[in-house]
């Protein structure tokens, strides 16, 4: 029951996933040895985007850095430590080849290793050393996540939630001395706040980082779909001409836009028309309501911003979530109607 499912709520936000993106995993080849580093070069850029800077440098970002004997004694012990700890709590794993187990260095500089594969290297070891140390690393990427969305929950449930309760609570005991009809509709609004608050909680906590199968999907049907979630009788809805088929998740493009269309109707009038239209590279959503000052735009995509005492705060962060699974852009101008227009972009299309 919904009970059930509400109590799980911190449970599916602790799952983890060790699903490593290979496409975007940067690896840089530090290493003396150009026989073995060429071969690595080699095997490893099939997969994985692979640097080879002229300097033997730590700057920049990457995911693992492959150093050799002669190269990794040449990196100041602080160097490594120090980049190591600019990644904390994100681990940042350090992959040495060696060609004896003889290699002369500081207990401490060993401590950094996370591994060590001894030449000759045989490709289907070096895969599976280098994939378990990469899925180390994005569990630790997962986790900094889930840590940061417990911690935006937490605030949630300390600040968002006490003020809907307090006024429930106060009204409560008021109706008790009074029976006040008015007392018992500020229970009952107080307390369906409360409910849209949680509802939108757990929408963000189920929220995964990638899309896994994104499919070609009719904008104009999904967009229809959504709008048919919506309760809002008097608004209109206007779906432009030849929308296109996008690569996207249907179900959470629905919930996209189900949530741009309720953010239109909560900062509108009842009576407000919100037009769904192809743009360069992605479609955009649009509305006749009051917009969007431009000085509010930059905050307007956080968790618990709202302009409107009947919004949430949180449906435009799940639109921004569901934008950056799909590695969409997003972002919000003037409507021609003077209303707010939301643009995304970086879509791909049939």
């Amino acid at each position: 029951g919904r009970a059930d499912n509400d109590n799980q709520f911190i449970t599916q936000i602790i799952v983890m996933s060790t699903t490593v993106n290979l496409e975007s995993v940067r690896i840089r080849l530090l290493m003396a040895d150009s026989e073995n580093k060429h071969l690595l070069a080699s095997w490893l850029s099939e997969q994985y985007e692979v640097e080879q800077p002229s300097e033997n440098t730590l700057e920049g970002s990457f995911d693992l850095a492959i150093f050799d004997e002669t190269t990794f004694p040449q990196i100041d012990s602080d160097r490594l430590q120090s980049r190591k700890a600019n990644e904390a709590p994100v681990a940042l794993p350090y992959f040495l080849v060696a060609s004896t187990r003889g290699v002369k260095h500081s207990e401490e500089i060993w401590q950094l290793v996370d591994d060590v594969i001894m030449t000759p290297i045989e490709q289907p070891v070096l895969d599976a050393r280098l994939r378990s140390l990469l899925e180390t690393r994005q569990l630790s990427l997962d986790l900094q996540e889930k840590n940061q969305r417990l911690e935006k929950f937490a605030g949630v449930v300390s600040h968002d939630l006490r003020n809907p309760l307090a006024v429930a609570k106060g009204h409560a005991d008021l109706a008790k001395e009074t029976g006040s009809e008015e007392s018992f509709k500020k229970i009952i609004n107080s307390l369906e706040r409360m409910e849209a608050i949680i509802e939108d909680v757990l929408a963000l906590s189920r929220q995964r980082a990638n899309i896994d199968d994104p499919e070609p999907t009719e904008l104009g049907t999904v967009a229809k779909q959504a709008w048919e979630l919506i309760e809002a009788p008097e608004a209109t809805f206007e779906s432009g001409a030849n929308l296109p088929i996008i690569i996207a998740d249907e179900g959470r493009l629905r919930q996209l836009l189900e949530n741009l269309f309720r953010n239109s109707i909560e900062h509108g009038s009842e009576t407000v028309t919100v037009s769904v239209m192809s743009i360069t590279n992605g479609f955009a959503v649009a509305d006749d309501g009051p917009g969007v000052p431009e000085e509010k735009r930059d905050d307007i995509f956080e968790s618990g911003v709202t302009t409107n005492e009947r919004g949430t705060g949180f449906g435009l962060d799940i639109v921004q979530t569901v934008c950056t699974a799909h590695d969409w852009d997003i972002s919000i101008s003037e409507s021609e109607s003077g209303g707010a227009q939301f643009e995304v972009t970086g879509i791909e299309s049939r």
